[in-house]
């Protein structure tokens, strides 16, 4: 199995060796995960970052990119999933946990948002430790997208959980603090969660009740990336760019 790696790029069999041993094991646990969607996920992953780093050993100049990191991050999210979706702890157990941990995170964050990275200042009393981005909300996961993909990952947990009736509606007041904090992050990675929470609390609807509310999730986002950039200056150089780069793509096409 591992003589289609060595010969990938002649020259180079200790890459490929390096590649092999980050691409085989992402192969096992995807067979040993019974949930097929998953599992070609993890596949499809696999298959692309051997095209990606084949291409990087075979031409100079390309830039395989955070291939590694994406593996790595990638295996241990399968592992964590075969973990929790085979194992015997209950679910309940698991939506308890999830759930104290985002409202941790979310305590610790508040802080940074003032100034006050009580987290930052833990850490350094063991090890040298700086802040390159003061007044970002990180919480423990050092990066504002992180934390919002992580809250993001957990409103499911959230759905029907404290809630209580206003008249004929039920209102669910940890939905609402997460979105109120999810404006204050000021992360790309918002827009994701802002999408996900949509898609999230409305897969159950009708067709069309499932179309407006992922129409008005993302009538959000776009407001949201507008006051963002307008806000903070970042990615402006590259929205400033898209017209340019359409009328290319169309002329060429």
């Amino acid at each position: 199995m591992m003589l289609p790696f060595m010969l990938m790029s002649p020259g180079l069999i200790w890459r490929s060796q390096l590649l092999w041993f980050i691409i085989c094991p992402l192969f096992i646990m995807a067979f040993s995960i019974k949930n097929l969607w998953v599992r070609a996920f993890l596949l499809w992953i696999a298959a692309w970052q051997i095209v990606i780093f084949f291409a990087q050993f075979s031409k100079q100049g390309v830039n395989p990119g955070p291939g590694f990191e994406i593996l790595m991050a990638v295996m241990a999210g399968a592992v964590l999933y075969k973990f929790i979706s085979e194992g015997t702890v209950p679910d309940a157990t698991w939506a308890k946990f999830i759930r104290a941990a985002v409202i941790i995170q979310i305590l610790i964050a508040i802080p940074q948002y003032f100034g006050h990275n009580l987290f930052l200042q833990f850490i350094s009393l063991f090890m040298p430790a700086t802040e390159k981005l003061p007044g970002h909300l990180v919480g423990t996961l050092g990066n504002r997208n992180y934390l919002a993909a992580f809250i993001a990952f957990s409103v499911p947990f959230f759905i029907g959980w404290r809630t209580f009736k206003v008249g004929k509606w039920t209102v669910n007041p940890a939905l609402i603090l997460i979105f109120l904090f999810l404006g204050f992050c000021l992360s790309p990675g918002t827009l994701a969660a802002i999408l996900g929470m949509g898609f999230l609390m409305s897969y159950r609807l009708p067709f069309w009740k499932r179309m407006i509310s992922l129409s008005l999730a993302t009538k959000i986002c776009v407001a949201y990336a507008a006051a963002y950039i307008l806000t903070t200056g970042y990615h402006l150089n590259e929205f400033q760019a898209l017209p340019g780069q359409l009328s290319q793509f169309l002329t060429t096409w």
